[in-house]
């Protein structure tokens, strides 16, 4: 496994080819994540990408090196858009371990890893649109580590044009489970920048004190594994005024670029370190630049630039069409490169990072034991063949999700089980895409336990196969793969101990 950790991405996925047992290799889970954890921290970014959208929209990318040395010509190349819709305008909402993010005019969002070439269009989150009312979405794409869950954020600005009052609703969709719940609102004032900032498990946006204003108040995070809201104070530098400031990443760090109101001519940058209990902010340098620039980079159309560090200590900004380098030994900040036919930025690192690729397993029973209706849902994660699943349960007596022990190396064909008697049922093969039966597997919702059973002895290879309900018995219906015009039904006994 060491000597693949060293293969770029794209290098990696050749290996699928010549054999199944490079295909589990390269997809395992523990290879994707230890690959990535190389490719990100790589200091000379040999793996991380910029991908530039253009005025219609098309992406384009380009290695993101030779961004940093302005005597050469950086090349663009075309990309395929994920989107079922290419010539809607689609923004991108960020990018994390690989991952993009993308929405379109149309309001469609998509998850995208360009490296693996998979894609994959959420689900809509179901706004109720209130009249009278003017709507404005703030998006967010982030990590949330300890459920291993990749979520986007969807906040719903709603100005009543009316009586003037102004509202949010917040949606988080989580991979894991492919679906939208609606959480609490953040606390008071008016989202600026979109998308949020994604740093260290959590989501950043800078606060206005009032609509259509500048007069930034507060930073406000969304920790992604409570799904809590937390204000943060601004830097003692910045004042008080109506003008913008903008959000990045410098490192691993929440970066703050604050202009000097007073002069005009200089901007502070400062990064945020956060203990878990008290933040603080670190002023790093001070970038001289003129009026003119200054007021081109802080009154950018979203506010939120992104920025990598070389290992130098030179920051490099996209501000498309202009790509800028500020030299810490100089204090300036000059123009590297330009395409003109460059609206936005995002930068990303090659990875193999999953989007699912099984699809997602559904059941509906019943505990008679606890009274207690229960929803599970078998997401499968995993690129090319994988079968790792996170198994979800709703229960509606704690109107609560909880993640409950993995389904392991097992595929289930029907998407909806079948529940019989306190269990829910499903029939699995031996791989994604494949016909050929394994056996009944079994969900107890009761002690929410896994069981496998042996199907009925045929005697003769079947291919076509479904669970049905005959009374109160289990049935499966089975048709012969060679021609036959006729069908078998089988009707399951299961007395606790024994199926027959």
């Amino acid at each position: 496994m060491q000597s693949l950790l060293k293969v770029p991405p794209k290098s990696l996925l050749k290996f699928v080819c010549v054999s199944k047992p490079w295909l589990r290799q390269v997809s395992s889970r523990k290879l994707v994540k230890s690959h990535l954890k190389l490719t990100a921290n790589d200091k000379e970014c040999s793996h991380h990408r910029v991908i530039f959208q253009d005025s219609t929209g098309n992406f384009k990318v380009s290695h993101l090196p030779p961004l940093f040395h302005k005597e050469q010509r950086t090349e663009l190349f075309d990309m395929d858009s994920p989107m079922e819709n290419p010539t809607v305008y689609t923004w991108i909402v960020g990018s994390v371990n690989g991952l993009i993010c993308l929405y379109s005019k149309i309001e469609e969002l998509v998850l995208w890893n360009p490296t693996i070439r998979k894609s994959k269009k959420l689900p809509t989150f179901g706004a109720k649109l209130r009249t009278g009312c003017s709507y404005h979405l703030k998006y967010g794409f982030g990590y949330d580590e300890s459920h291993d869950d990749y979520k986007v954020v969807v906040i719903q600005c709603i100005f009543d044009e009316n009586g003037g009052s102004y509202d949010t609703v917040v949606n988080i969709y989580s991979m894991r489970i492919d679906s939208w719940r609606t959480v609490d609102k953040f606390p008071g004032n008016f989202l600026v920048n979109s998308p949020g900032k994604f740093v260290d498990g959590k989501l950043y946006w800078a606060l206005s004190a009032d609509v259509d204003t500048f007069n930034m108040c507060n930073i406000i995070s969304l920790d992604l594994e409570d799904e809590t809201w937390r204000r943060l104070e601004l830097p003692a530098s910045y004042g008080e005024g109506s003008y913008p400031l903008t959000l990045g990443v410098v490192g691993s760090d929440l970066s703050v670029l604050c202009p000097n109101c007073h002069e005009g001519t200089n901007s502070d940058v400062w990064i945020m370190k956060d203990s878990g209990i008290k933040v603080s902010w670190a002023k790093i340098f001070t970038i001289d630049h003129s009026k003119d620039l200054g007021e081109f980079i802080f009154f950018s159309s979203v506010f939120s630039i992104p920025s990598c560090q070389s290992n130098k200590g030179e920051i490099l900004l996209l501000l498309p069409p202009i790509i800028m380098i500020y030299d810490g030994s100089t204090r300036q900040l000059e123009v590297a490169d330009q395409f003109e036919e460059c609206y936005a930025a995002e930068i990303h690192v090659e990875s193999l990072s999953a989007i699912s690729d099984g699809g997602v397993r559904y059941g509906f029973g019943y505990n008679e034991t606890r009274g207690d209706y229960k929803v599970v849902v078998i997401d499968y994660i995993g690129n090319m063949s994988s079968l790792r699943t996170v198994v979800s349960i709703y229960s509606l007596r704690t109107d609560s999700w909880r993640i409950v022990p993995e389904l392991q190396g097992i595929f289930l064909v029907n998407v909806s089980g079948k529940f019989v008697n306190g269990k829910l049922y499903w029939v699995s093969s031996t791989g994604i895409g494949n016909n050929d039966v394994g056996n009944i597997i079994s969900f107890d919702q009761a002690d929410e336990t896994w069981g496998k059973l042996e199907l009925p002895s045929c005697g003769e290879v079947y291919s076509h196969f479904k669970l049905g309900v005959v009374g109160s018995d289990l049935s499966l219906l089975y048709t012969c793969s060679l021609g036959a015009t006729t069908s078998d039904v089988w009707i399951m006994k299961d007395c606790g101990v024994n199926v027959s």
